[in-house]
Parts: structure tokens; C-alpha cells; sequence
């Protein structure tokens, strides 16, 4: 009898043993820490870091050439200073990459006014002022347009009211809006011919509402940051002198 007591006993502590056991979250507190001079450096974190940071420093401060005036995104109605020296020096950068590998030519590149983040003031040009002006990992894509579609991102500069950077062509606009007049490589648009704009992956992908460039007959990505071709083009530019060309203008 008292053996059957001794395996019931020992059954029973086991089977409570086995027994599932749950929690749940009743509360949940939190608090707000300010990261600022209050918290103490960590001096072994910060002495692993300080040697990538005196070369990042250095990197950042080093000077890719000379700027004679100051440009900013709005001293123009339909282009600007900073807008012309973007567009211009990015479609020769898109042609020395997509020449080079697909052996045609990029006819126009277009940006957009709002992607330019930082004016470039006068005197020397840092490398980190290429982060202050385009601070986006944005990269360089090409899109082949019919001229139908080419219309359209006409239609859209047009009406924009803004001056989104446009190199390899100009466009004229009457008081009503209106197209007046286009050249692309200095000639009248050709209906029947496709055209080859580079810009950014960004409004490729429909920003800024720019849809015309969406279901292109081609499509090639350069896999060449905006940032980087504005850098390397500056490393081969002693003196940087833009001014505002007419490139885009309205006729009153």
C-alpha cells in the first residue's frame, strides 16, 4: 500500500511539473534619453574611432576646385545657376559611361528643382559640400522616350513653374505657357525619332509626378551615384564659372 502512495505521489509531482505555464505583458514603460553632452564618451569605443575619423575629416575638407560666384537653385524664373552647372556637368558624366558601354549618346538629362538641397557658395568647392547639395544615394538611369512621351515631359516643364535643371536642349514658353519653340543638341525635335534622357532614379520611379518617364521603350541603369559624378567631373575642373544661358525662358 504504501508503495502504490510513494507512485501516485511521485505521478502527481510530476504532472504538476509538466504543467504549462504562460506570462503575458501587463506593462510597458519607457523613457526618453537625450543624446547630448550629458553622456560620457566611451574612451575605448572612441579610441577605435578616432582614426576613421580624422581620415573621413580630412577627406570631407579636401577641395575639388574653385567657384568664381555663388549659385543657388533660385536666381531664375525657369533655370538657375546651380541647376545649368548640375545638368550640364551630369549629362557629360551619363555619355562618358553609357557611350562607353551601349556606344550611343545620351541627348538630354533632366533633374528636378527640389533634389538640389544646398546652394555652392563662392571660393573653394569641398568635398563635402557635394553631401550638402545632393545628400540622396540617388543614381544616374536612362530612359528612351518616343517623342510622344518626349512631349509629354515638355507638357510638364512647361507648366511646372519651377526650375528643373535641364541640359541638351531649350525651351521657350510664351505668357500663356504655351511651347513656343524646342531644340534638342541645337535642333527642332524629330517626330520620328526616339530620345535618350538621363535623370534620376528617383523620378524614374514617378517623383515629383513625373510619370511621362514611366514604361520607356529602353531603360539602362549606369549604376553611377549622382553624388559621384558630380565629384569625379570636379576633380578634373580647376575653376567653375556658370551663369544663367536662356536655356529655358518664358517670352512675354
Amino acid at each position: 500500500m504504501k508503495i502504490q502512495q510513494i507512485v501516485l505521489f511521485v505521478t502527481f509531482c510530476f504532472l504538476s511539473g509538466c504543467k504549462n505555464t504562460s506570462t503575458e505583458l501587463t506593462t510597458i514603460q519607457a523613457k526618453q534619453i537625450p543624446i547630448n553632452n550629458s553622456i560620457k564618451n566611451d574612451l575605448i569605443v572612441d579610441s577605435i574611432i578616432q582614426p576613421y575619423r580624422i581620415h573621413v575629416k580630412k577627406e570631407l575638407n579636401s577641395v575639388l576646385s574653385y567657384n568664381v560666384r555663388d549659385m543657388h537653385k533660385n536666381d531664375g524664373v525657369y533655370e538657375s545657376t546651380i541647376g545649368n552647372f548640375m545638368a550640364d556637368l551630369l549629362l557629360e558624366r551619363s555619355n562618358a559611361v553609357f557611350e562607353k558601354r551601349e556606344g550611343k549618346k545620351v541627348d538630354v538629362f533632366l533633374m528636378n528643382h527640389g533634389g538640389i538641397r544646398s546652394a555652392l557658395g563662392e571660393g573653394t568647392i569641398p568635398l563635402k559640400a557635394m553631401y550638402d547639395v545632393m545628400p540622396f544615394d540617388n543614381t544616374i538611369v536612362v530612359v528612351e522616350l518616343t517623342t510622344q512621351k518626349l512631349q509629354q515631359m515638355l507638357n510638364y516643364l512647361s507648366k511646372a513653374k519651377r526650375a528643373h535643371p535641364i541640359a541638351g536642349m531649350t525651351l521657350k514658353i510664351d505668357k500663356n505657357e504655351n511651347i513656343v519653340e524646342t531644340t534638342i543638341g541645337g535642333k527642332t525635335i524629330n517626330k520620328n525619332k526616339n530620345y535618350l534622357i538621363a535623370t534620376s532614379n528617383f523620378l524614374y520611379q514617378g517623383g515629383d509626378n513625373m510619370h511621362f518617364l514611366a514604361n520607356p521603350v529602353n531603360y539602362y541603369e549606369l549604376d553611377y551615384k549622382i553624388r559621384n559624378a558630380m565629384i569625379d567631373y570636379l576633380k578634373k575642373i580647376d575653376t567653375i564659372d556658370v551663369s544663367l544661358d536662356n536655356r529655358f525662358i518664358q517670352i512675354r
